[in-house]
């Protein structure tokens, strides 16, 4: 099933980064590469969803971001251009 269930590690968690923030979570890595998560509840991270490295972590989140304000800002345009016309 994973590496070894013994090894547990803490790692970073991403996959709510953009609306929770950066979290820990409690676990062992899989060996598709996601992250088995044993704190609270089993719950399977894949493995653009976590890291080992707090660096990388913050690296990550903000690559988030940017990718998210670039696509908010593109779809902010095409809602200036949209034309309301009343049928007759």
């Amino acid at each position: 099933m994973g590496k070894d269930k013994e090894k547990t590690e803490t790692v970073y968690c991403l996959k709510y980064a953009l609306t929770q923030g950066i979290f820990t979570i409690k676990g062992y890595e899989l060996d598709s590469g996601s992250f088995m998560a044993t704190s609270r509840y089993y719950q399977s991270f894949s493995s653009s969803n976590w890291t080992r490295c707090p660096k990388e972590a913050i690296h990550m989140a903000e690559t988030l971001r940017k990718k998210k304000i670039t696509l908010l800002r593109k779809q902010i345009v095409r809602l200036q251009a949209v034309e309301f016309k009343v049928p007759e």
